[in-house]
């Protein structure tokens, strides 16, 4: 009897990034940029409170509909819990709100900076 392959995506983009597939989603996510080990961990645990699927499981796995939960949970961790004290931009300078920048936000907050 052959065997059945796996159905696994080995690269999955999330959040304008492309993660790998064979890692599991708590250590893939941790390739985006201003995402550290505590942040993946934390953002890993909501995750499984909103879908059920635990940080362990590997990143290929995940079907579409759960990527883009896992995204919404990455780009909005203030909707899901997650403690203020693990964002990276706690009280904002301009807006006075705590928010978590990624790679995209990174890179025009340093042009910014360096330029005003």
């Amino acid at each position: 009897m052959a065997e059945q392959k796996e159905n696994i995506r080995y690269i999955v983009r999330i959040a304008g990034k492309d993660l790998d597939g064979t890692l599991s989603i708590e250590r893939s996510t941790r390739a985006i940029r201003g995402i550290n080990h505590r942040m993946a961990k934390n953002m890993s645990i909501a995750f499984e409170k909103k879908s059920g699927i635990v940080p362990s499981t590997k990143m290929g796995d995940l079907t579409e509909e759960q990527s883009k939960v896992l995204e919404d949970v990455i780009l909005n961790p203030q909707n899901y819990g997650l403690p203020l004290w693990s964002f990276n931009r706690q009280k904002d300078y301009e807006s006075g709100k705590s928010i978590h920048r990624l790679q995209t936000n990174w890179s025009f907050q340093k042009d910014r900076i360096s330029r005003g």
